[in-house]
């Protein structure tokens, strides 16, 4: 199958009764997820420095956990197809 058939496939199923929602939670829950343990971890991260900069650490832990939760997400999707 290539990937048009694919999505035909996908939206034939979100008609036939699946809520958007449904399709959409996976993704939310990787990338909010990876944003989540990103800003944590970088927050902790910048406890160790002498002058915190707390948004900057908030900031950037979000972007990068962010990238990784959709890479997982992505490399899950590759597996399983």
């Amino acid at each position: 199958m290539d990937f048009p058939s694919h999505l035909a496939a996908a939206l034939v199923g979100a008609a036939a009764g699946t809520r958007l929602s449904e399709s959409v939670e996976p993704l939310f829950k990787a990338i909010g997820g990876g944003a989540g343990c990103g800003t944590a971890l970088m927050c902790a991260w910048e406890m160790g420095r002498q002058e915190p900069q707390w948004e900057r650490a908030a900031g950037r832990g979000a972007a990068v956990g962010a990238v990784v939760g959709g890479l997982l997400l992505l490399h899950d999707i590759m597996v399983n197809w």
